[in-house]
């Protein structure tokens, strides 16, 4: 959210949108038994970091690190066919850094828990850790 920011400073309102303040919350995902899944079962989202999985999906890295979206979405396409709910990635701005995607038709409401908001401040270990890696000014 703040990568637009590089080599510029960043303020409290630069972490609001429409209004209101970001927040980092933390989700669980979890699927009921009425899935056809035992308590404990594993969750199918793949973990694209792994060469293994890769390779088993027949996925090349520099396709799936690819800018262009066509080449992207022909891979998320075949992962939601494959009947995975999402699948984790790195990100483009650092490969330490990663996502996990939900096919949101996949992931019903009741399936995700949300922890309690942390609202970002400037003085947030998350923000002033990306500001650094980004190059943000701080103030």
């Amino acid at each position: 959210m703040v990568q637009g920011l590089r080599n510029q400073p960043l303020d409290a309102a630069d972490l609001t949108r429409f209004g209101f303040p970001l927040a980092l919350v933390e989700m669980t995902l979890v699927v009921p038994p009425d899935k056809g899944t035992a308590p404990g079962t594993r969750v199918p989202i793949l973990d694209l970091c792994d060469p293994v999985v890769l390779g088993r999906y027949g996925i090349r890295p520099d396709a799936l690190a690819s800018w262009d979206f066509s080449q992207t979405q022909r891979i998320a396409r075949r992962l939601f066919a494959a009947d995975c709910l999402g699948f984790r990635w790195w990100s483009a701005l650092s490969g330490d850094w990663h996502t996990t995607v939900l096919f949101h038709s996949k992931v019903s409401r009741g399936m995700l828990r949300f922890g309690h908001p942390e609202p970002l401040t400037v003085e947030t270990v998350a923000v002033v850790e990306a500001a650094r890696r980004l190059a943000i000014r701080l103030p």
